[in-house]
């Protein structure tokens, strides 16, 4: 198994992404563009970090199934390691998403249980020999199991990487920070957004919202906060980037994009705040195509 700079471990899916001029109606539903592009928190990075120079490796399952095929061809076509790609038996399906974006660049997505990826587990030697590792997904699978997660945040630190984690609203489940403190003490960026950092911490500021997460353990807490930019606070101190002028097409995979920028200014040396400047450039430019992955 090769040894890439970032290993991403997290989910893959095919987006359906529909972009609809107006709000659709049952006498309007004809829409501006309606694409299949391939997505996931763990496949968006990986391919963002490849596009940027650094060599990525996907840690993701996928079904042996056409939407697998179309996603495995993606990140092949970027350059992303595939070494650490699962295809899964039936009657495991690579989840799909349908994600309809309104006129403003929001969106809504309606995904199904394929999405909770049952059973599958990543394998903590899928991360050997990485200098980041990225867990892309907390508090949604494939990390479920506080005991399993605990087990790759142990593996990456071991092996003296560095840990970042991006997370998600938990979807069918109740997890919250205490359910995963131990691996959060081991995060040393994390990168929720502002919604999902609202319900982790119960607290409805920026900077308490970030207080809370380094209360929780975390090295450094980047609260992503959409058109009103980010709030970056670690023990150093704290900071805020507005959100810069820009198109907005489609949200889907911003985060991603800034997680993307952001590790890769870590990787190039860079310090706290030129990496999240890099971060915000990056998922400000995503902003302007459909889906998440730049051309």
């Amino acid at each position: 198994m090769s040894h890439p700079g970032v290993v991403c471990v997290g989910q893959a899916v095919v987006d359906c992404v529909t972009i609809a001029p107006e709000e659709l109606t049952p006498t309007n539903s004809r829409a501006e563009s309606i694409t299949l592009s391939a997505g996931g928190d763990a496949v968006n990075q990986s391919v963002a970090i490849a596009q940027m120079g650094h060599s990525a490796a996907a840690a993701i399952a996928l079904g042996c199934d056409a939407a697998g095929d179309i996603v495995e061809g993606v990140l092949a076509s970027h350059g992303v390691d595939l070494s650490r790609v699962v295809r899964m038996p039936q009657p495991f399906q690579t989840p799909v998403a349908n994600l309809l974006v309104s006129p403003d660049g929001s969106r809504r997505s309606i995904s199904s249980r394929a999405a909770q990826l049952p059973g599958y587990a990543p394998d903590p030697a899928a991360i050997a020999g990485a200098r980041v590792v990225s867990l892309a997904s907390l508090f949604r699978a494939p990390f479920l199991d506080p005991a399993a997660v605990l087990a790759l945040a142990r593996a990456a630190k071991e092996t003296g990487a560095v840990l970042v984690a991006d997370t998600k609203l938990p979807i069918g489940n109740a997890l919250g920070l205490d359910d995963l403190r131990e691996t959060l003490a081991l995060v040393d960026y994390l990168f929720p957004n502002e919604v999902e950092a609202a319900y982790l911490t119960g607290a409805s500021d920026l900077a308490d919202m970030a207080s809370a997460l380094l209360a929780a353990g975390v090295g450094c807490a980047v609260v992503k906060a959409g058109e009103r930019g980010c709030y970056v606070a670690s023990a150093e101190g704290a900071f805020a980037l507005p959100a810069l002028d820009c198109e907005v097409v489609d949200t889907t995979g911003a985060g991603d994009h800034f997680a993307a920028g952001f590790i890769c200014a870590l990787l190039e040396g860079a310090d706290l705040e030129a990496c999240a400047l890099a971060g915000r450039a990056l998922a400000s430019e995503s902003l302007a195509y459909p889906g998440g992955i730049m051309p």
